[in-house]
């Protein structure tokens, strides 16, 4: 599962238990452990779209932890944009981090950049045909 699941998605972990992806986890290189969702547990969904912040029902997954997609959420053009940038910089970085030990916020900026402009340029190559 190489992009990410829109919002609104139900899977079952491989535990068997079944979340509702409510968020993105951002991938940086701070972090020991990557996540790529903030998932509800079923039962705290409505819990937790009334005060994400103060409730416990929600907990961080990577794509890895899910066996099956049961329901896929809303899509859209942004949506599609997000996931454009995000397996872009995913790529980029991972390529990055093969050769420099220490990533810093700088080289992020410095990818994000690039993706942007690299995508600006190809949805103005499209344009013109």
């Amino acid at each position: 599962m190489e992009e990410l699941l829109p919002v609104g998605s139900i899977v079952s972990l491989k535990d068997k238990k079944l979340v509702m992806i409510i968020g993105y986890s951002p991938n940086t290189p701070v972090s020991e452990k990557q996540y790529d969702y903030i998932v509800a547990d079923s039962v705290g969904v409505t819990k937790v779209q009334e005060d994400l912040r103060y409730n416990k029902d929600y907990f961080y997954i990577s794509k890895k932890d899910i066996e099956t997609v049961l329901f896929i959420g809303y899509s859209d053009k942004e949506f599609d944009l997000y996931n454009m940038v995000n397996k872009k910089m995913t790529e980029k970085l991972n390529r990055l981090k093969k050769r420099k030990s220490n990533v810093e916020d700088d080289d992020i900026k410095k990818i994000y950049e690039d993706v942007i402009i690299e995508i600006k340029k190809s949805e103005s190559d499209k344009n013109e045909k």
